[in-house]
């Protein structure tokens, strides 16, 4: 079965495992996932008695066709650690699909425009004024860093540069020595 990716070029774990559900057509039957998702082109036969009665085990069965890609446990293991640091909640209910994304090559916007001063610029432009979404600058600094220091370290000097950059020189210096304090050095 091909897998459809979504709107943004990217299939989230689950909505695999339920494409994969959806076209079994009876328990003793077996399926092929194709699956072309960043830098990965999946292939593999799951058995449809497994995708269609235990979703959990037909999950983990997909996720572990990525887990050692890219390291991505362990970064993911980063993620969250530097997380719970930063008291970025957003990303910590879904451990799995962070090992599914960095897993299949999805590093995101954080680490492909870690130098992209507009893009910074842009993007502080939408979150710092006062409103619903509001975030310091320091704050946005670090929901950002922490997805570069655990995912692409080598880009945290190129991102606070650009930060600096951009008009945010202090939550640049600021997110900097937080993460120094943590044993990440940039």
């Amino acid at each position: 079965m091909k897998i459809r990716n979504g709107s943004d070029g990217m299939s989230e774990l689950d909505q695999v495992v339920g494409q994969l559900k959806s076209g079994c057509p009876d328990r003793s039957a077996k399926i092929r996932l194709d699956l072309e998702q960043g830098d990965a082109h999946l292939r593999h036969v799951f058995g449809c008695d497994l995708v269609r009665t235990n979703e959990a085990r037909a999950e983990a069965a997909v996720l572990d066709l990525v887990r050692t890609r890219h390291d991505a446990t362990r970064r993911a293991d980063r993620v969250i650690r530097f997380d719970t640091a930063f008291n970025v909640k957003f990303r910590l209910d879904n451990p799995a699909g962070l090992i599914w994304t960095i897993g299949t090559g999805f590093d995101g916007a954080s680490c492909t425009r870690a130098g992209d001063g507009k893009f910074h610029r842009d993007e502080l432009a939408l979150v710092t004024p006062r409103g619903p979404n509001h975030e310091s600058p320091a704050r946005w600094t670090e929901i950002e860093a922490s997805w570069i220091a655990a995912v692409c370290p080598d880009r945290l000097p190129i991102f606070f540069s650009s930060l600096a950059r951009a008009g945010q020189p202090a939550a640049a210096n600021t997110v900097r020595a937080e993460l120094e304090r943590l044993g990440v050095g940039s």
